[in-house]
């Protein structure tokens, strides 16, 4: 019911903008009926113009959903992969995982061949008073990371 809801919320303000339109221009055939013809024009303008503009709102709302979604989506994805690599670089996790989720990122990303972000941008290094891991803050006499525990020596 709630899965892909700021889609729903689009289709949603563009209904709601055609009801409105169509509501608009009934009332501006009643008015035509009555032979209040000025009535019938501003019903049928403002009408559509209010609908029209009351939807920016939320369909706005829903793009936000689905742009935050999206984005929230691809965090986790490239938190997982920066863990993993450095897993890797720990002897902890096979190659097998991390190119699948490699993989993953890239498949439902693929920031670099629809020009979204240079390759360079892609590429995150941490600081030297930050854990590769996690990007903590770490001292240099450190031997592992205080917030997630990676080995720095």
């Amino acid at each position: 019911m709630f899965k892909n809801i700021g889609e729903k919320i689009k289709t949603l303000a563009i209904f709601c903008t055609i009801f409105g339109c169509l509501l608009s221009a009934a009332g501006a055939i009643v008015c035509w009926c009555f032979e209040i013809v000025w009535a019938g024009f501003v019903a049928l303008i403002v009408g559509c113009l209010l609908s029209w503009i009351g939807s920016f709102t939320l369909y706005g709302f829903g793009e936000l959903i689905v742009q935050t979604t999206k984005a929230a989506k691809g965090i986790q994805n490239m938190q997982m992969l920066s863990v993993y690599q450095n897993s890797k670089n720990q002897g902890d996790k096979t190659n097998d995982m991390i190119e699948e989720i490699q993989s993953e990122v890239i498949s439902d990303y693929e920031f670099e061949k629809k020009g979204y972000i240079d390759e360079s941008e892609a590429v995150n290094i941490p600081n030297d008073d930050e854990c590769p891991a996690c990007f903590g803050k770490i001292s240099p006499d450190d031997e592992e990371c205080p917030h997630c525990g990676y080995k720095l020596k």
